[in-house]
Protein backbone atom coordinates (compact mmCIF):
# COMPACT_ATOMS: atom_id res chain seq x y z
CA UNK A 1 0.00 0.00 0.00
CA UNK A 2 1.39 3.54 -1.06
CA UNK A 3 -1.26 5.61 0.61
CA UNK A 4 -1.65 6.79 3.62
CA UNK A 5 -2.56 4.26 6.29
CA UNK A 6 -4.84 3.94 9.18
CA UNK A 7 -5.76 1.04 11.60
CA UNK A 8 -9.20 -0.06 13.00
CA UNK A 9 -8.95 -1.27 16.48
CA UNK A 10 -11.40 -4.84 16.42
CA UNK A 11 -12.62 -7.03 18.92
CA UNK A 12 -10.47 -9.66 17.01
CA UNK A 13 -7.41 -7.58 16.40
CA UNK A 14 -6.30 -4.98 14.32
CA UNK A 15 -7.18 -4.08 10.71
CA UNK A 16 -5.00 -1.96 8.57
CA UNK A 17 -6.01 -0.52 5.36
CA UNK A 18 -5.00 2.71 3.04
CA UNK A 19 -7.23 5.52 1.83
CA UNK A 20 -6.63 8.09 -1.32
CA UNK A 21 -9.42 10.30 -2.99
CA UNK A 22 -11.58 12.80 -2.41
CA UNK A 23 -15.38 12.57 -3.06
CA UNK A 24 -18.00 9.81 -1.93
CA UNK A 25 -16.55 7.07 0.12
CA UNK A 26 -16.14 3.84 -1.86
CA UNK A 27 -14.87 0.30 -0.14
CA UNK A 28 -12.61 -1.80 -2.72
CA UNK A 29 -12.23 -5.08 -1.37
CA UNK A 30 -9.61 -7.48 -2.81
CA UNK A 31 -9.89 -10.90 -3.63
CA UNK A 32 -7.80 -13.22 -2.10
CA UNK A 33 -6.99 -15.06 -0.09
CA UNK A 34 -3.76 -13.38 -1.11
CA UNK A 35 -3.78 -11.41 -3.49
CA UNK A 36 -4.17 -7.23 -2.68
CA UNK A 37 -1.40 -5.79 -4.69
CA UNK A 38 -3.19 -5.52 -8.10
CA UNK A 39 -5.72 -2.86 -6.23
CA UNK A 40 -3.14 0.16 -7.28
CA UNK A 41 -4.11 -0.67 -10.79
CA UNK A 42 -7.66 0.49 -10.46
CA UNK A 43 -6.28 4.07 -9.80
CA UNK A 44 -7.52 5.28 -12.89
CA UNK A 45 -11.07 3.93 -12.46
CA UNK A 46 -11.60 5.33 -8.71
CA UNK A 47 -10.81 9.66 -9.79
CA UNK A 48 -13.50 11.45 -7.70
CA UNK A 49 -13.99 9.04 -5.12
CA UNK A 50 -12.61 8.35 -1.62
CA UNK A 51 -11.16 4.79 -2.13
CA UNK A 52 -10.32 2.98 1.07
CA UNK A 53 -8.78 -0.44 0.91
CA UNK A 54 -7.70 -2.70 3.74
CA UNK A 55 -6.01 -6.18 3.90
CA UNK A 56 -8.24 -8.59 5.14
CA UNK A 57 -8.18 -10.90 8.03
CA UNK A 58 -4.86 -13.28 7.98
CA UNK A 59 -3.12 -11.06 5.41
CA UNK A 60 -0.39 -8.69 7.09
CA UNK A 61 -0.07 -5.75 8.66
CA UNK A 62 -3.76 -7.25 9.54
CA UNK A 63 -4.21 -9.33 12.07
CA UNK A 64 -3.78 -13.01 11.52
CA UNK A 65 -6.33 -13.99 14.39
CA UNK A 66 -9.64 -15.51 14.05
CA UNK A 67 -12.47 -15.85 13.56
CA UNK A 68 -12.37 -16.26 9.88
CA UNK A 69 -16.26 -15.98 9.54
CA UNK A 70 -18.18 -14.62 6.96
CA UNK A 71 -19.57 -12.87 10.03
CA UNK A 72 -16.17 -11.12 10.83
CA UNK A 73 -15.28 -10.29 7.53
CA UNK A 74 -18.77 -7.78 6.78
CA UNK A 75 -17.62 -6.41 11.05
CA UNK A 76 -14.04 -5.77 9.32
CA UNK A 77 -15.97 -4.24 5.75
CA UNK A 78 -17.63 -2.14 8.60
CA UNK A 79 -15.43 -1.02 10.48
CA UNK A 80 -12.91 0.39 7.69
CA UNK A 81 -16.23 2.21 5.94
CA UNK A 82 -17.33 3.50 9.23
CA UNK A 83 -14.25 4.27 11.13
CA UNK A 84 -11.44 5.21 8.84
CA UNK A 85 -9.51 8.28 9.71
CA UNK A 86 -8.77 10.61 7.28
CA UNK A 87 -5.10 10.66 6.79
CA UNK A 88 -4.80 12.35 3.08
CA UNK A 89 -3.92 15.64 3.67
Amino acid sequence: MTEPTFEVRTGAGPIVGSESGNGPALLLLHGGPGFSDYMEMLAPEVTGWHAIRYQQRSLSPSSARAPFTVQQHVADAVACSTRAVRTVP
